[in-house]
C-alpha cells in the first residue's frame, strides 16, 4: 500500500492511501470462497454452490465488506506509520472500485498539536531552618503540658499556683441560664493565662474564678461572682484542686 500525508494546518492531517488491486481480489476471493460454503441456494447442495453465481448474488455485498475491512486496516496502518495522533473519527472519501486497478480513498482527521519543549535551566535554594536552643525548649516544654497527669491534692485543702482546679460553673443573665454558659469539671490551671477554650465558655468570668481560688478558695466552697454580661451573679461550685505530675 502508498501512504502520502499532507498537513493543510498545523491541526489536520489528510491521508491518501493507494490500495494494489491483488490485495482485493485475494480478498475477494477468500470472502466468496467462505460465502459459497455457507449459503444455502435453491437447486444446489449445501457448500457445493459455484463460486460464479455466489459472485453474482451477494458481490457487491462482499466487496462492500472486504473494502470496509481494508480501509480500516491500512488506515490504523498509515496512523503508527507515521506517527500520527489522531483526536478525532476520519472522515473518508472513498473513491470507486475499478476491477484490475488499484483502490484510492482519502481520510481527513484532526491531531494532536505538536508542541516543542524547550530546555529550561533554573537553580533552586533549599531552606535551612535554623533551631535554637530557646525553640526547642518551648517545643519539650508543650509536649511536657500536653501530657501532663493530674493527681489529687490530699495533704492540703487551698490552692495555689501552679494547681489545676476543676470546677462546676454556671452562668445566667435576667435569671435565665445562658447557653453555653454552663460546665462541669473544667479544670482551671491556676497562675496561667486564659485559654482559648476558656474564653469560648465563659471569658474574663473564669479568669475572675482562677484569681479568686488562688487566694484561697477550697473544695467544697461556693463562689458568686458578676459575670462578663452584666447581669446577675453567677455560681461556681466545689472546686477540686490536684497538683501536675510530669
Amino acid at each position: 500500500m502508498k501512504t502520502t500525508i499532507e498537513s493543510p494546518d498545523p491541526l489536520h492531517k489528510t491521508i491518501q492511501v493507494e490500495i494494489p488491486w491483488d490485495m482485493i481480489s485475494d480478498e475477494l476471493d477468500r470472502s466468496f470462497k467462505e460465502l459459497a460454503g455457507q449459503v444455502k441456494l435453491k437447486g444446489f447442495r449445501p457448500g457445493k454452490v459455484p463460486k460464479s453465481v455466489v459472485k453474482k448474488r451477494f458481490g457487491k455485498k462482499a466487496q462492500d465488506d472486504v473494502l470496509a475491512r481494508l480501509i480500516a486496516d491500512s488506515y490504523d496502518a498509515a496512523l503508527v506509520q507515521n506517527r500520527i495522533r489522531a483526536v478525532s473519527k476520519p472522515e473518508f472519501e472513498r473513491g470507486a472500485v475499478k476491477e484490475g486497478e488499484p483502490y484510492h480513498y482519502t481520510a481527513r482527521v484532526e491531531v494532536a498539536p505538536e508542541i516543542e519543549i524547550k530546555q529550561i535551566r533554573f537553580e533552586l535554594e533549599k531552606p535551612v531552618a535554623e533551631v535554637t536552643p530557646e525553640m526547642l525548649d518551648e517545643q519539650l516544654q508543650n509536649l511536657r503540658e500536653k501530657e501532663v497527669l493530674l493527681v489529687p491534692i490530699d495533704d492540703r485543702r487551698t490552692a495555689r499556683k501552679g494547681d489545676t482546679a476543676v470546677i462546676d460553673y454556671s452562668t445566667t443573665q435576667d435569671g435565665k441560664p445562658v447557653e453555653g454558659g454552663s460546665m462541669t469539671n473544667h479544670p482551671v490551671q491556676l497562675g496561667a493565662g486564659v485559654r482559648r477554650r476558656d474564653r469560648r465558655h465563659a471569658g474574663r468570668f473564669v479568669e475572675g474564678v482562677r484569681s479568686h481560688i488562688s487566694r484561697g478558695l477550697g473544695p467544697g466552697d461556693a463562689l458568686r461572682q458578676g459575670s462578663a454580661l452584666r447581669s446577675k451573679p453567677a455560681g461556681v461550685e466545689a472546686p477540686r484542686a490536684a497538683r501536675a505530675e510530669r
